[in-house]
């Protein structure tokens, strides 16, 4: 994991560690692990999509927490972050930072609902519609891990590729009953250490439910 980059003097330190329960903006490119692993290149055999769609596909569709947060434009994220999420009251900077960096084509621009799942949203910005639920760990910019996108779509164990017939069209979980059915079935795997269960890293505990907000395209 690379260390945080320093932050402006007029910015205050960061919490360590992140408390990952904050709300608010993320962009994130996506990440073409096919193209930039040779890890995943050469697993690719191993781990075909669950859902029937083909890599490029899954890439397109896919609009969850998960990739490359707050690409590089003149040092990164425009505004002091908060366990890696911009506020609210930020969305101007934030909508001229993801159309800004050169990553524009491949980044969403998402509202990440951290604090409490079952909670209805606050005001949004137009365009901004309920997309599905991510299940994992955000924590902030330096430690995120989407068991949907790795451990369902591209998993090795059958127990959890078997949710992706639940996955919505963003391939994210459609309802948060659907993504509590998740854990109770991923939670034991992970205490037994199975292969195939994220069980690496001071987050690999974390499973949570994050609500994502965006609009139905990407721009």
């Amino acid at each position: 994991m690379p260390a945080p980059p320093p932050s402006p003097a007029s910015w205050s330190a960061p919490e360590w560690p992140p408390r990952g329960e904050s709300d608010g903006f993320l962009v994130v490119r996506r990440i073409d692990y096919l193209a930039e692993s040779a890890w995943a290149r050469a697993h690719a055999a191993e781990r075909p999509p669950a859902v029937a769609l083909t890599h490029a596909q899954v890439l397109a569709h896919y609009r969850g927490f998960d990739g490359d947060p707050w690409p590089p434009r003149l040092g990164g994220a425009p505004v002091p972050l908060v366990d890696g999420l911009a506020p609210l009251a930020a969305y101007e900077a934030v909508a001229a930072y993801a159309v800004g960096t050169p990553a524009a084509p491949w980044c969403d621009l998402l509202y990440l609902q951290r604090s409490d799942p079952a909670a209805p949203p606050p005001p949004l910005p137009a365009g901004f519609v309920h997309l599905g639920y991510d299940c994992g760990y955000y924590t902030w910019e330096y430690a995120l891990f989407s068991c949907l996108l790795h451990e369902v779509i591209y998993g090795v164990r059958p127990e959890l590729r078997t949710f992706a017939a639940a996955l919505n069209a963003h391939l994210l979980m459609p309802t948060l009953a659907a993504a509590e059915a998740l854990r109770a079935v991923r939670e034991p795997l992970r205490v037994a250490g199975v292969p195939g269960v994220e069980t690496s890293g001071a987050h690999s505990g974390y499973y949570t439910i994050v609500p994502i907000y965006g609009t139905t395209t990407r721009a």
